[in-house]
């Protein structure tokens, strides 16, 4: 079973996991099969699916977290209620619906079938890696120092 890490105000208590076992599907890098999430029921009485990646689990073009179609399949089954990814590196959590995951998903044939859905409909939330406070989010470019001296022109000229 996989390590749960807990978020900042979670007692161990209250990650119950559920009577089933974890969810299992092949993987053609790793052994013959991979656990790809366990489940646990949250505060809210609600059913989580839990996996944890590293950075590179987090889709780069377009940004989005993709799932095993048949995982995705299974859990419906088991009457999952959200979807939860932990990536390590950076200590983010990103939390989507189920629901919001079929009904919004693209499909993309990358280790098999997967189900792709964009980072537009996570909800995230950060914690701590190892007792290391996590990284902070880099300053969007908007609000970027500005530099101390004025760039010239062509002859030599201030431009403001």
């Amino acid at each position: 079973m996989s390590t749960i890490h807990l978020k900042p105000g979670v007692s161990q208590a209250t990650l119950t996991p559920t009577p089933r076992t974890p969810i299992r599907t092949y993987h053609p890098d790793n052994a013959p099969t991979v656990t790809a999430c366990v489940t646990y029921r949250s505060d809210d009485g609600r059913i989580v699916a839990r996996s944890e990646r590293g950075a590179s689990g987090i889709l780069r073009n377009p940004p989005a977290i993709a799932w095993d179609a048949g995982v995705i399949d299974q859990l419906t089954r088991d009457d999952v209620d959200d979807l939860e990814v932990f990536v390590r590196d950076t200590g983010t959590t990103y939390r989507a619906e189920l629901a919001t995951m079929r009904m919004n998903c693209r499909y993309q044939n990358r280790y098999g079938l997967q189900t792709v859905l964009s980072l537009k409909y996570w909800r995230t939330s950060t914690s701590s890696v190892d007792g290391q406070p996590a990284r902070p989010p880099l300053p969007p470019a908007a609000t970027a120092p500005q530099p101390a001296v004025a760039q010239l022109n062509l002859l030599g000229e201030s431009a403001l």
